[in-house]
C-alpha cells in the first residue's frame, strides 16, 4: 500500500464513523510513504506496492506514456466503502444566488 505524505482528504459525514477503522487497517498494512501521488502510481505500476490511493486521472496518463503493459489500473470501490472517496477539486457560490447565507453555511459545514 502506498500513501502520499501530503494528502488532504475530507470524508463525508456518513463515512466519518468508518474512517478510524479504515485508518487502523491501513496502518496494519504498513504503508509506504511517497512524496507525491505520481510516485505512488509509478510504484504500483512497477509492482512495488499492491494498491495506492490517488486521483483517477494519473493512471491513464501513465498508460498513455508507458504503453498498455504498464502494471497499474484504476479500481473503483463499491458504494458505501470508506475507501470510495470523491475528491472535489473546487467549489464556489455564484454571485446571483438569492441564498448567500445558506450557501456559505452549507459550504463551510462540508469541510
Amino acid at each position: 500500500m502506498g500513501v502520499a505524505n501530503n494528502s488532504h482528504g475530507y470524508p463525508n459525514r456518513k463515512r466519518r464513523r468508518s474512517c478510524p477503522e479504515l485508518v487502523r487497517r491501513s496502518k496494519a498494512n504498513q504503508p509506504r510513504v511517497y512524496p507525491n501521488l505520481i510516485s505512488i502510481v509509478y510504484a504500483a505500476g512497477q509492482g512495488e506496492i499492491d494498491v495506492g490511493f490517488v486521483n483517477h486521472y494519473y493512471v491513464p496518463r501513465f498508460v498513455k506514456e508507458e504503453g498498455p503493459d504498464f502494471g497499474a489500473r484504476n479500481h473503483y470501490l463499491g458504494k458505501g466503502d470508506p475507501g470510495a472517496v470523491i475528491d472535489v477539486a473546487a467549489v464556489g457560490i455564484i454571485k446571483s444566488t438569492e441564498n448567500q447565507d445558506t450557501a456559505e453555511r452549507g459550504l463551510l459545514n462540508t469541510c
